[in-house]
């Protein structure tokens, strides 16, 4: 099977819907399928650019788009592929040029998409009106957790496939976790933007006595005013790293908190810490409660809260054993969403037709 896998983000920039599209091309050719990638920059991977990436203010993010999408190196991949599988095909701009692409081209019935998001604003929804006339047939979308599936039908009044994110495997060279510090971590991968709640994290800690570090993975247009105002030495700022890097430092963390204050579906940095052998502490959104369980394989405050977080962090940095009880079950509840496992339901569902 040859696919076409589309990213609407630059690949580039660390984000929840580039680490899928990575990780299923990724799956599917071990899998036995030819994969090539199209999205917006020129990052390792991208088989075809979509164009230069631009910043773009997206559902309380800032999404790395390409605003000016071009499609001329599309047509010959289109036609190659059996599977062209776009991931949010709403999204400006790259994601309306292609499916316009593939209706101009009569290519409609090689055509899957996945939808990732949770909630949409009145301008995304005018947006999704003017069109949704480009979607292939409802038999052939997909959504990642049964909040995007809830955003879809309140969208576009379809039901489509529920297909989890995947998450990958800790390399052998990592998994002995080695330590690099005596005193307990806490980790924050995210973006440092409103949402993601980093100045919750920040807020917590300095409550927390004076044994405990704080690591925090990202960056973002909060990231020099939170720097100038928790300034401490237990603080490291490490900015945006490598995937190697970030699973030496899930390894490394005793904690790993996700303190997003809404707008998420899923929750792909709680499996990467699970699989990271690290207990997760996250706010008690509707998604994470999902992916948690309700609260078994992590442990959930009130979103917003940073002195019922503080309180938590200090009940599981003093309690060993309820550390090593939210592991085993986090590392349980990752198993199930391997990529090897989401590659074949998809592979599934497209041998279908």
């Amino acid at each position: 099977m040859r696919i076409l896998e589309v990213s609407p983000y630059d690949l580039g920039v660390a984000g929840g819907v580039q680490a899928q599209v990575i990780g299923l091309a990724r799956a599917f050719r071990s899998e036995g399928a030819e994969v090539q990638i199209a999205a917006p920059g020129t990052s390792v991977g991208t088989t075809i650019s979509l164009g230069a990436s631009s910043q773009w203010p997206a559902n309380g993010s800032i999404a790395p788009v390409a605003i000016l999408a071009r499609t001329r190196l599309l047509k010959g991949a289109l036609e190659w592929a059996d599977v062209v599988h776009v991931h949010e095909p709403l999204t400006p701009m790259a994601g309306i040029a292609v499916l316009r692409t593939i209706r101009r081209l009569d290519l409609s019935e090689r055509l899957w998409v996945t939808f990732h998001r949770d909630g949409v604003s009145e301008s995304y929804r005018r947006w999704a009106s003017w069109w949704s006339y480009l979607l292939p047939q409802s038999k052939h979308w997909v959504a990642v957790s049964p909040f995007a599936v809830r955003t879809v039908v309140a969208l576009c009044n379809v039901v489509p496939t529920e297909i989890p994110n995947g998450v990958g495997s800790i390399s052998a060279a990592l998994a002995s976790g080695i330590r690099d510090s005596d005193r307990p971590r806490i980790l924050f991968v995210g973006r440092h933007e409103g949402r993601k709640g980093l100045e919750v994290l920040l807020r917590a800690f300095e409550r927390l006595d004076a044994d405990v570090e704080l690591v925090i993975v990202g960056a973002g247009p909060l990231t020099t005013s939170l720097q100038r105002r928790y300034v401490d030495s237990r603080i490291r700022w490490l900015g945006t790293i490598g995937s190697e890097e970030l699973a030496a430092n899930y390894q490394r963390a005793d904690v790993v908190v996700a303190p997003s204050l809404g707008g998420e579906s899923f929750g792909v940095v709680l499996l990467e810490a699970m699989v990271g052998g690290a207990v997760v502490v996250a706010s008690d959104l509707p998604a994470y409660r999902w992916l948690s369980q309700d609260g078994y394989a992590a442990a959930l405050f009130p979103p917003g809260d940073a002195q019922a977080l503080a309180r938590l962090l200090e009940s599981l940095l003093g309690d060993e054993q309820a550390r090593r009880t939210f592991i085993e079950r986090g590392y349980a509840r990752a198993e199930e969403f391997g990529f090897p496992m989401v590659a074949r339901q998809y592979l599934a569902l497209f041998s279908q037709e």
